[in-house]
């Protein structure tokens, strides 16, 4: 394995990265690249990857982040993941349901 596709695939293992760019100069390197979609890590080797990527943000971030402040700066809110809904979901229950949707998603 080499740094490049470590580096891609643990990239791409993080749920807000839709895609990585890439700087292949030859094709070798792109193959290499594309070839990081095939790589798997144990959990040691994420271990390790986490703490050697950890930076400590000091303050003000270690404090703003005591449950206490963000209490306090936030009114004890919180904010639930909404459910992930797909077009084609809503498309095969449209057609099941006999209802169609208007422009906003909503059923009609």
């Amino acid at each position: 394995m080499t740094p490049a596709q470590m580096a891609l695939a643990w990239t791409l293992r993080h749920p807000s990265v839709v895609s990585s760019l890439i700087g292949a100069r030859t094709p070798e390197q792109l193959q290499q690249n594309i070839s990081a979609l095939d790589v798997t890590f144990e959990e040691y080797q994420l271990d390790i990857l986490y703490a050697a990527s950890a930076v400590d943000l000091g303050f003000p971030h270690e404090f703003l982040m005591r449950p206490m402040v963000r209490g306090v700066t936030t009114g004890r809110t919180t904010v639930r993941p909404r459910p992930i809904r797909t077009w084609r979901a809503e498309i095969t229950a449209s057609e099941e349901t006999g209802r169609s949707w208007d422009h906003r998603r909503r059923p009609v």
